[in-house]
């Protein structure tokens, strides 16, 4: 088989997929990108990025929302991200700003204004990031609480006292439904640099652009509802 037929066989299986399925549909938690929107067949397909890629791109899309997981393939990579330049409001990546791809560093994407990193230790292997042209209009940063973790509440409070981008004015930890936490160090922390800190239980696809229009609840306030309302 050619790999123009190889090509147009993947595509041929992701037009079955909806849009739905392809922009993040479910409440933060496990699975990636590539794990919930290919069936196996097309998973172990060598071409399966390519065919991502081809079907981000083409017009209508307006992908808004995208967990991302870079490929070895660095040029695949940055082609995925620069086809939704225009239209991307939340990125989701296990660990940012590594994830990054570095050619794109410096890239304006003009909506990008949510982002959620499961890892938050990278930023101090990063300390400019801030200064990365991608997050210049980013206003809300999400990542899980790690609940009785001496060394992430020690490692957050470093982070707070990084520089942050200009626009940077929530940011919002993600909790286990029930559990004590301890949110005053946090909150004095980032509140010096003028961020507020909210905590929330869960967060759905409606809640994240929610947030990306603008977080507008009082400030450190703890949800314990599904999600921001």
């Amino acid at each position: 088989m050619s790999s123009i037929d190889v090509a147009a066989t993947n595509m041929s299986c992701l037009c079955q997929l909806t849009l739905d399925q392809v922009m993040y549909r479910g409440v933060i938690g496990p699975g990636t990108f590539y794990d919930r929107i290919m069936d196996p067949k097309l998973k172990n397909h060598l071409m399966n990025t390519d065919a991502i890629n081809d079907f981000c791109e083409k017009q209508g899309r307006s992908i808004k929302i995208l967990e991302y997981t870079p490929t070895s393939d660095e040029a695949s990579s940055e082609r995925l991200m620069l086809a939704l330049k225009l239209t991307l409001e939340v990125l989701f990546m296990a660990m940012l700003p590594s994830y990054i791809p570095s050619n794109l560093r410096m890239t304006e994407f003009p909506k990008l204004r949510v982002l959620r990193s499961e890892y938050v230790n990278h930023l101090l292997d990063y300390p400019k990031w801030a200064e990365w042209t991608i997050f210049q209009n980013v206003e809300v940063f999400i990542t899980p609480y790690r609940k009785d973790n001496t060394h992430w509440r020690n490692e957050m409070k470093e982070i707070a006292k990084l520089p942050m981008p200009a626009n940077l004015m929530h940011f919002v930890f993600i909790i286990e439904k029930g559990i004590a936490i301890k949110k005053e160090e946090l909150i004095r922390e980032f509140g010096k640099q003028g961020i507020e800190c909210h905590f929330a239980t869960r967060l759905n696809h409606h809640d994240l652009l929610r947030l990306a229009n603008g977080l507008e609840r009082d400030s450190n306030e703890e949800v314990h509802s599904d999600g921001i309302c």
